[in-house]
């Protein structure tokens, strides 16, 4: 579930977000407040659908896939946490590669996946939770060094794009209040 995200939504936003920053950066030589615009968008978009999946995570394994699944809910709910967590920096990969930091961007794999490869490893000797927690724990190596390049390349620190995410922030609150009162409301019933 949250691959199908990433797939149809994120992939489909990035195709659309790199050259519409590339224009940008041809047209006035900055894509920054274009690139806060885009990110308070799709964070939210992601900071409402995590949410509402980590929370009725049970109910949507159950009606998909069935009861057998079931025993895969707490590893979506830690997954999606990690959705969330990498969600304002989902276009920083499309900005980068319109400025043309594709070499640094090769770097960053270049140490993450490796990374990332070792902690599915070393979780997959005891269990999915394990490979989903580890996994969660990779992605600040992630958004560092993606800060590292984004401050470098494109002036624009971490800081500044989590000060632009209050509008995000709220709806993702918002967003985990009504699912939470709506789960509350379903195990009442």
């Amino acid at each position: 579930l949250i691959g199908s995200f990433h797939e149809f939504f994120s992939s489909a936003v990035v195709r659309v977000a790199t050259p519409a920053f590339a224009k940008a950066e041809q047209e006035d030589g900055d894509s920054r407040q274009r690139y806060f615009q885009a990110t308070v968008l799709v964070a939210t978009a992601q900071w409402i659908f995590f949410p509402v999946l980590g929370i009725f995570a049970n109910e949507i394994i159950g009606i998909l896939f069935g009861a057998n699944w079931l025993e895969c809910v707490p590893v979506v709910q830690v997954a999606a946490v990690g959705a969330m967590i990498w969600a304002p920096f989902m276009l920083s990969t499309a900005l980068l590669t319109a400025r043309g930091a594709v070499t640094e961007q090769l770097r960053i794999q270049l140490v993450y996946a490796p990374l990332l490869i070792a902690a599915i490893f070393v979780g997959s000797w005891y269990s999915l939770m394990m490979i989903a927690i580890l996994g969660n724990l990779t992605i600040p190596v992630r958004l560092y060094l993606i800060d590292r390049v984004m401050t470098a390349r494109c002036n624009i620190r971490f800081r500044e794009t989590m000060a632009h995410m209050g509008p995000s922030m709220l709806v993702a609150v918002v967003g985990i209040a009504a699912g939470l009162l709506s789960r509350w409301g379903l195990v009442q019933a």
